[in-house]
């Protein structure tokens, strides 16, 4: 009789836990979701938090990381500043794009209408309409694991690769705040 109690117990916490291993958001889920966090990226007016960056890279043996600061305000102005590597920063005001690396002079360039995304351009566009844009290029998939809300993009075109070819976020469930994001550029090239 336990055994019976216990698999009915399972398979109750199966159907009525949304937050166990694998789930698929259902498409209304997961439209409601995506419509729920659209309104709040566009309510955002500022936004900052720390960050740790781990970048591999084919033919290079060692692993890159870094960590710094993300720092954004509406409605178009992102700043990355590095603490490791120090002094070095991103940043897009409108479209001017400021770069800064370690023992080198800063750039800055206008980014043209029509130039292609840069990561900087995908993340305003991330805080503006909370990705919807993205959906132009990407396969966009939800599914509940290990207590988190899994958001992944995979590339729809898999010739164009000025795009990565899968971005996997991580956010909690409850009020969609990112945890870890994994972009895959190729098989051996992520950050």
């Amino acid at each position: 009789m336990v055994s019976v109690r216990a698999g009915f117990l399972l398979i109750f916490l199966l159907l009525a836990y949304p937050g166990l291993p694998g789930r698929a958001l259902e498409p209304a889920e997961q439209q409601a979701m995506e419509r729920a966090f659209e309104k709040k990226q566009a309510e955002t007016s500022t936004f900052q938090s720390g960050f740790k960056q781990t970048v591999r890279l084919v033919g290079v043996r060692d692993v890159v990381v870094s960590a710094g600061r993300f720092y954004y305000a509406a409605p178009q102005s992102l700043l990355i500043k590095f603490d490791e590597p120090r002094g070095e920063y991103l940043m897009m005001k409108g479209s001017d794009l400021f770069m800064k690396k370690r023992g080198k002079e800063g750039i800055h360039r206008k980014i043209q209408p029509g130039e292609s995304e840069t990561g900087l351009s995908m993340l305003l566009e991330l805080f503006h309409t909370g990705g919807r844009r993205l959906k132009d290029r990407f396969e966009v998939h939800m599914k509940h694991e290990a207590g988190d809300l899994l958001v992944m993009l995979t590339r729809k075109d898999q010739d164009d690769d000025s795009f990565p070819l899968m971005i996997e976020n991580r956010l909690s469930p409850v009020d969609t705040i990112m945890k870890s994001v994994l972009v895959r550029f190729g098989e051996d090239q992520s950050i």
